[in-house]
C-alpha cells in the first residue's frame, strides 16, 4: 500500500514571482562579488606632491666677510664711542660690553634719577 499525496501544480503567477526573486538574488550576489576587494574611494584628480626628505648636518655659520659691523643705536642722537674695549679679531661673548659711549655718564644719571 502506498500513500501518495496529491501534488498541486503551481500557478503561473507563483512561478513568475519565484523567477523574479531568484534573478534578483543572483544579480545582487554577482554585484557584491564584483565589488569585493575594491575600495570605495574615487581616484584623486589632483597631482600628487612629492614627499620632501629632511636633510640635517652638523656645522657652523660664518659671515660672508670677516668683518662684522657694529654701530650705536640711532636713538642716541649722534653719540660717539668714547672707549673701545675689544680689538679687531677678538672673540666676544653674548652680553659682553664692547664699547662705552661718550653719553654714558649722562644716561647713567638719568637712570638713577628715574629709579628714585
Amino acid at each position: 500500500m502506498s500513500l501518495q499525496m496529491p501534488f498541486k501544480k503551481p500557478s503561473k503567477q507563483v512561478l513568475i514571482g519565484l523567477y523574479v526573486v531568484v534573478a534578483s538574488a543572483t544579480g545582487v550576489a554577482l554585484y557584491g562579488f564584483s565589488q569585493f576587494g575594491q575600495s570605495n574611494t574615487k581616484p584623486s584628480t589632483q597631482p600628487t606632491v612629492p614627499v620632501v626628505k629632511k636633510v640635517t648636518a652638523l656645522g657652523r655659520l660664518e659671515p660672508e666677510s670677516e668683518v662684522s659691523q657694529v654701530s650705536a643705536p640711532l636713538a642716541l642722537n649722534g653719540d660717539r664711542v668714547a672707549q673701545l674695549l675689544v680689538k679687531e679679531g677678538d672673540a666676544v661673548k653674548a652680553g659682553q660690553v664692547i664699547a662705552i659711549l661718550d653719553s654714558r655718564d649722562r644716561l647713567q644719571n638719568s637712570f638713577e634719577q628715574a629709579k628714585k
